[in-house]
Parts: structure tokens; C-alpha cells; sequence
């Protein structure tokens, strides 16, 4: 998006997030959605994490952030109240699928 991710605003009661960024021309534009996916590094969720997120993240998970070292096998996963069974049901079925017409007969 070429874009700086400035706020993610998660408003529960109407179930959606705004997401604010900066454009490279100092454009600032908001968008809502119903879902996002963070994949900031860990460094700059350490960074970050206080300024970004509105409401700020439980504390716990602040917590469980800072103690996080650097390396290459560290993943942070933040639920929040939603459920994914639909979408992990989905995409079992669609590469269930995917691997019927890919099958060689012999």
C-alpha cells in the first residue's frame, strides 16, 4: 500500500475496525472493515503497540509482547471475539476440492 498504518480502532458494539494510514503524500485516509489481519514485526509491535491500537491492547497481551524476543520463529496471534471455524471450514473444503482436480490417475 505503500502506506504507514498510523490507528486501528476496534469498535466492538457495531463489529467493525477503522484502519487510518498516511499516504506517501501525507494523505490520510480511514478504512472499515470488518476484519484485520496485523502482521507488523515484532519490534515494531514493541514500538508501536501503545500508540496504534485504540482501545489499547489488554494488558496481559502488552505484557506477553514486551517479553518477546527476536528471532525468526516468534508469531503473536491477538484474538479478539470472533470465531473462525467458518473460515478454517472453508478453506478445508475449497483445497479438498483444489486436490480432486489435481489428482493424477495412473
Amino acid at each position: 500500500m505503500n502506506s504507514i498504518v498510523k490507528r486501528i480502532c476496534i469498535h466492538k458494539e457495531e463489529q467493525y475496525v477503522n484502519i487510518e494510514i498516511i499516504r506517501k503524500n501525507q494523505e490520510k485516509i480511514t478504512y472499515q472493515a470488518k476484519h484485520v489481519v496485523c502482521t507488523l514485526s515484532i519490534g515494531c509491535l514493541k514500538k508501536t503497540m501503545h500508540d496504534i491500537f485504540v482501545p489499547p491492547l489488554p494488558y496481559a497481551k502488552q505484557i506477553y509482547i514486551e517479553k518477546l524476543g527476536f528471532g525468526t520463529i516468534n508469531k503473536v496471534c491477538i484474538n479478539y471475539y470472533f470465531f473462525f471455524n467458518n473460515i478454517i471450514n472453508f478453506v478445508k473444503h475449497e483445497l479438498k476440492g483444489m486436490l480432486k482436480c489435481i489428482r493424477v490417475k495412473n
